[in-house]
């Protein structure tokens, strides 16, 4: 959905290697149209290190880009995963 220029995203279920790439396929349209786009985080139930690489991937390409790439907070057990593994501190979080 697309609303004041910026897209939202809202992947749902599990984001692992079977169904990551369809959000970068997504992700990677944005990107060439210079989309600002927040990923709402908050649809997940599961993410495999196969789904953070894609989140990692595309905050990276974003800043090297100039664009915009802003995420929300997900359920608590993907909070979990974001903060075991480090990835929050890498990424940029709507407050």
């Amino acid at each position: 959905m697309e609303r004041n220029g910026i897209v939202c995203l809202r992947p749902e279920g599990e984001l692992d290697y079977a169904t990551m790439e369809a959000l970068r396929d997504r992700l990677d349209a944005l990107e060439r149209l210079r989309k600002t786009v927040r990923l709402d985080l908050g649809g997940l139930t599961f993410v495999a290190t196969a789904g953070l690489s894609i989140l990692l991937d595309a905050s990276v390409r974003a800043r090297e880009m100039g664009a915009r790439l802003t995420f929300y907070h997900g359920r608590p057990e993907i909070e979990r995963v974001l903060k075991l593994t480090g990835v929050d501190r890498l990424l940029s979080f709507e407050p």
